[in-house]
């Protein structure tokens, strides 16, 4: 039942699936966080050890958070996942166990299909260049220290060739560059090109992309502007 959902202190949240692990753990990682319990489920934050008033007070502390931690997994899955973690009490042992089953990326199949979803992403009609970028991002961290890794290279690669013909003047620039920018520069770049023209697909502005080059490869980030392809990539 994929439309379930369950109450937290800050809104209601999708219940856990077998298909939807990705974004119920962006929505849960929100709540643990606000109640300071984030770093617990991921082993981070350990149980005090020691005696004393003030140990004693942070060991509670600990151990209630702990318990909130426990308590939003546990209502946050359907009743099918539930035999997964019932006899779970510990809250890094029930967050392992929920990611070990669901998460793609810990299966040679999850991993593949992640690659396949990247390689298919393209900008969305009025999708801003940084909603795009973060989308790329997103696949390429799940796939870190994986053997299919997304290189720096393969990343630069498939912005250039996805991004609308409103970017080729300041793609090529950044092609012709010496040394040869990251993946994380030319994002940084396309961003600030797209700030400065709050391009559109239908227009360009190769004076914008002439004065990034003179600027000497300095990269910026901007903020909320809208430049994604509304169709077709350049081609490869």
């Amino acid at each position: 039942m994929s439309n379930e959902t369950f109450k937290t202190d800050h809104g209601n949240v999708p219940k856990l699936t077998e298909g939807n692990y990705p974004v119920w753990e962006q929505k849960i990682r929100r709540v643990l966080i606000a109640k300071k319990a984030y770093n617990i489920v991921t082993g981070v934050e350990l149980l005090p050890v020691g005696n004393g008033i003030a140990l004693r007070l942070l060991q509670e502390s600990w151990h209630d958070r702990a318990n909130k931690a426990l308590a939003q997994i546990h209502l946050g899955c359907c009743d099918e996942l539930l035999p997964l973690i019932d006899d779970i009490d510990d809250p890094v042992e029930m967050w392992e166990a929920l990611r070990d089953r669901l998460d793609n990326a810990s299966t040679k199949l999850g991993r593949t299909q992640v690659l396949q979803k990247f390689t298919a992403s393209r900008p969305l009609p009025d999708e801003t260049v940084t909603r795009y970028f973060t989308k790329l991002i997103a696949f390429r961290k799940k796939l870190i220290g994986t053997t299919e890794n997304i290189t720096d290279n393969a990343m630069k690669t498939h912005i250039f060739t996805t991004l609308s013909k409103s970017y080729e003047t300041t793609i090529q620039i950044l092609e012709q560059r010496i040394p040869a920018p990251t993946a994380q520069q030319c994002m940084d770049a396309i961003r600030e090109y797209a700030e400065r023209t709050t391009l559109t697909n239908e227009i360009g502005d190769a004076s914008t992309g002439a004065a990034l080059y003179s600027g000497g490869g300095n990269c910026s980030r901007g903020r909320g502007e809208r430049g994604g392809g509304r169709g077709g990539g350049r081609g490869n």
